[in-house]
């Protein structure tokens, strides 16, 4: 769990979590605030999943309750993917072209 061979890089969150999940399990790990931490530096940090939730008003977990952070961060990235189907992706339309 020192490199970077468990970071999400490219898969699904909810793979990185699993993976994470039974990866902390084999190495024995049992103290909550280690295990926060490399769960948050494994994240994928171009999606900000991990930004929303430090920054949540309320129940933000605490940062030694590492079931707490995997279902915060699987609450908000199904929030992004349920907001990207509804509004769709959008493109900046390009201006209109001027007709003199």
């Amino acid at each position: 769990m020192e490199g970077k061979s468990y970071w999400q890089e490219d898969r699904h969150l909810d793979e990185y979590v699993d993976q994470f999940q039974e990866l902390i399990r084999k190495a024995g790990y049992k103290e909550g605030t280690t295990i926060v931490l490399k769960f948050h530096r494994g994240l994928c940090h171009n999606v900000d999943v991990d930004k929303e939730v430090a920054s949540m008003m309320f129940n933000c977990p605490k940062e030694d309750n590492a079931e707490a952070w995997y279902s915060a961060v699987r609450q908000i990235a199904h929030n992004q993917a349920s907001n990207a189907a509804f509004w769709g992706e959008t493109k900046a339309s390009p201006p209109p072209k001027l007709m003199f």
